[in-house]
């Protein structure tokens, strides 16, 4: 769990300096073509391993907790550097539409909590289930970022601060956005 104060939990500390390091490992002895090679096999490890700590029933003692957290050690690289790979090999070209979510990406990370709070503050009360709230919550929280970034961000200083390049908003041709 990330800290909320500014006292420094030495567990989430690890965690984060332990994924930071690996990341930085990877940079620097660049290795990262060679994780392209097992991308299945790191899923399927990881998915293995996930499924194992999830639905054994785990008696509740330190070993087992220790073991428990060790699997998550263990799954959570594998995940990672699995789909990593996974999409270095299948998806590395360019898509002018994964292009146009990368720019957004930073936005959107900004902007989607406080729309996930409203959203939800706005559903609760509603007696309908917590699938069709999840949805509307997720579609209507995704349509109001990637539109605000249109139309506040993209061709603005803001966009510029927070990409480093302006972009000019074009004329969507339908003929194009259909294919």
């Amino acid at each position: 769990m990330t800290s909320v104060g500014w006292v420094v939990i030495p567990s989430v500390f690890t965690t984060y300096l332990f994924f930071f390091g690996l990341g930085w490992l990877i940079f620097t002895t660049n290795s990262l073509p060679k994780l392209t090679r097992y991308s299945i096999s790191q899923l399927v490890a990881a998915t293995l391993l996930f499924l194992a700590q999830g639905i054994i029933q785990w008696p509740l003692t330190d070993d087992t907790l220790t073991l428990k957290i060790a699997l998550s050690a263990l799954y959570t690289p594998l995940f990672v550097f699995g789909l990593l790979a996974l999409f270095l090999t299948y998806f590395n070209r360019y898509s002018p539409r994964l292009s146009y979510l990368m720019d957004a990406s930073y936005w959107v990370y900004i902007i989607h909590l406080p729309l996930i709070y409203l959203i939800v503050g706005l559903l609760f009360d509603y007696p309908i289930s917590a699938f069709l709230k999840f949805a509307i919550t997720f579609s209507a929280t995704s349509i109001l970022c990637l539109v605000s970034y249109y139309y506040l961000i993209r061709g603005t200083f803001i966009g510029l601060f927070l990409n480093g390049k302006v972009h000019k908003n074009k004329a969507i041709n339908p003929e194009k956005a259909v294919a």
